[in-house]
């Protein structure tokens, strides 16, 4: 009869690399180079990138 096996340890959740989500980012803020550009900016002051 085999012997019963214990139970594993729970194993906590690694803590999630910290990621900017594009939710989180303000407005104005290029996802491309992070440069903060005014809420209102079409496009980053920095790289040209279309902010939406």
């Amino acid at each position: 009869e085999p012997e019963p096996v214990a139970e594993p340890e729970p194993v906590a959740e690694p803590e999630p690399v910290a990621e900017p989500e594009p939710e989180s980012q303000q407005p104005g803020d290029c996802p491309e180079c992070d440069t903060v550009n005014a809420p209102d900016s079409k496009f980053c002051e920095e790289c040209g990138n279309s902010l939406g």
